[in-house]
């Protein structure tokens, strides 16, 4: 099998099937597979919850409970916003909590 076969049949699957397989990766994963194809680029990007994944992962935050009170939007949201702000991320360096920064 081809790689653009592969591609393509990787496409062909039903889009919650993709963002589960997709949800695993990590961030060089994330951005090779972005980076294989128009229609992958376009899942990847289009996804709130990969976007969330890939921010956390380049701040060096890991994700807090989804039972938590603030929404994926909200929490990217919270994200840009620490970057945005030129102070960095409060405990940059340390894997830390997204929800500690709402507190």
């Amino acid at each position: 099998m081809t790689a653009a076969t592969a591609r393509s049949r990787l496409v062909a699957l039903p889009k919650e099937l993709i963002f589960q397989i997709i949800g695993k990766l990590d961030l060089a994963a994330l951005l090779r597979l972005s980076a294989a194809c128009k229609s992958l680029y376009h899942l990847v990007s289009s996804s709130a919850l990969i976007q969330y994944q890939i921010e956390l992962e380049r701040a060096g935050y890991v994700n807090g409970p989804a039972s938590g009170p603030l929404t994926i939007v909200q929490r990217r949201a919270l994200l840009r916003d620490y970057r945005r702000s030129g102070t960095g991320y409060p405990g940059q360096g340390a894997k830390t909590s997204i929800l500690t920064l709402a507190l």
